[in-house]
């Protein structure tokens, strides 16, 4: 990707920098990816990196329902004012909304589960060598 991304709240706001949002995030993903690809990798060493990994993606993965809500309403008001080059934009539509549905629970699901990883991982560490038990 290599581009700086600015995260800017309160705008300005257009569908060139949602699309750039949205492309970040996909790179975030892959790096986080390559960050905790390996036990030899350096950014992932210790039980407290999971549990704040957990505890950041659920948060992230909660505010999806907000993201997913508005790509509904959106959707929704547009519903008879686009068009789609096979001429049933109806359809697609109504197939996109179902798709945001599935998504919205989906991300509901990937939230709880990730706070339950949280939770889980919550005073997990690495014991010095003086500490582990025979």
């Amino acid at each position: 990707m290599g581009e700086r991304l600015n995260l800017q709240p309160d705008g300005p706001h257009s569908d060139d920098y949602t699309e750039t949002l949205a492309r970040g995030f996909a790179e975030v993903v892959r790096v986080l990816n390559y960050a905790t690809g390996s036990h030899a990798s350096a950014g992932l060493t210790c039980p407290q990196t999971v549990y704040t990994l957990a505890g950041n993606l659920s948060g992230g993965s909660a505010g999806l329902d907000q993201l997913f809500r508005q790509m509904t309403t959106y959707l929704t008001e547009a519903r008879g004012h686009v068009a789609d080059t096979s001429g049933n934009a109806p359809a697609k539509v109504t197939d996109a909304l179902e798709r945001l549905a599935g998504a919205r629970a989906a991300a509901s699901a990937l939230a709880r589960d990730l706070s339950g990883l949280q939770s889980a991982t919550s005073g997990l560490y690495l014991p010095d060598s003086d500490d582990m038990e025979p």
